[in-house]
């Protein structure tokens, strides 16, 4: 028989290597990790407006009418499904970041092989702080479309180190929705985002949630 006193320290050895972190780096770096590829809560409805998600098919059929040709959805998450800011303005409500990180800001915007469309089009991003006052971090033109690697740039840890923060997109273009967003992926700067297999979020919601912090 084994005794009760045996049992209890099997259980805690147990529970121990449970919660004990796999890879530390890893295991840190992905707690902070925000994924948003489609409509969250995230977005400031009010603030932005009419948001509209179009399919892969949806954008794929626009495309060939115009002699592009799509690049699809591309991973950690993907949904095959993307977003549009219908009123030139999109803007985010980040929150749940650690202090002591500094991160990178990925989006991967709807782009496309071939430039053979005329998209008189340019967006900027900002980073709104508590002050209420806009910072600009990033300014792209018409050329980002047909760029196929996902745009990163460095957020201000000046801006990062509190928490949370504002991002604004505003789009300049004759008209609204040229910009789509596959995903927006926000990750710590020493984190390799490659690192994680890519995943469909239509398949696995569930679990991805209880490791990262993926809104859709």
């Amino acid at each position: 028989m084994i005794s009760v006193k045996f049992k209890i320290l099997i259980r805690l050895l147990l529970c121990f290597l449970l919660l004990a972190p796999v890879g530390n780096s890893y295991s840190q770096g992905i707690e902070s990790i925000i994924i948003i590829n489609s409509i969250s809560e995230m977005i400031d409805v009010k603030k932005s407006g009419y948001v509209k998600t179009l399919t892969h098919e949806n954008i794929t059929d626009w495309a060939q009418a115009r002699g592009l040709e799509l690049i699809p959805d591309r991973g950690p998450v993907f949904n095959n499904n993307a977003f549009y800011f219908m009123d030139y303005r999109g803007v985010f409500n980040i929150s749940g970041l650690s202090r002591n990180k500094r991160y990178i800001l990925g989006i991967d915007f709807v782009k496309f092989k071939k430039n053979s469309y005329p998209h008189l089009s340019y967006i900027k991003l900002f980073i709104r702080d508590k002050n209420k006052k806009e910072h600009l971090i990033a300014s792209l033109d018409k050329n980002e479309l047909y760029n196929e690697k996902i745009f990163e740039t460095s957020l201000p840890f000046r801006f990062t180190y509190e928490g949370s923060f504002e991002l604004i997109m505003y789009e300049y273009s004759e008209t609204p929705g040229t910009w789509g967003i596959w995903d927006i992926i926000i990750y710590p700067e020493n984190f390799d985002i490659n690192s994680i297999k890519p995943i469909n979020s239509g398949i696995s919601e569930k679990s991805m949630k209880h490791n990262l912090k993926i809104l859709d």
